[in-house]
């Protein structure tokens, strides 16, 4: 028998029957100037119900250039100075936005 724990995180899925129409990526661009610098990245969806949700924790992140990293929630930060692309799937979507660090 598998156990989990009750205060295991439960994967996050969109609301029955609902699709999404658009994605947008906020901010839009990252710049990090200090090594303890981050950004936070927000992914809102547009649903074929007219409804915004977020979807940043389902998100699937790929960052290229080695400039920075990015945590599996969104979490951006300072790797080496330089300049990089991230780039973000989620559900059926994909939007890309610039990442530097100096």
């Amino acid at each position: 028998m598998d156990y989990v724990s009750q205060d295991a995180p439960t994967p996050e899925s969109l609301p029955e029957g609902t699709t999404v129409k658009s994605i947008e990526v906020i901010p839009p661009q990252i710049q990090l100037s200090s090594s303890t610098a981050y950004s936070q990245i927000l992914i809102q969806g547009v649903l074929n119900t007219g409804d915004k949700v977020d979807l940043t924790r389902m998100a699937k992140y790929q960052l290229a250039g080695g400039a920075a990293t990015v945590s599996p929630q969104g979490r951006v930060r300072p790797a080496s100075d330089g300049h990089g692309t991230l780039v973000i799937d989620v559900a059926g979507h994909q939007a890309s936005i610039p990442v530097a660090v100096t």
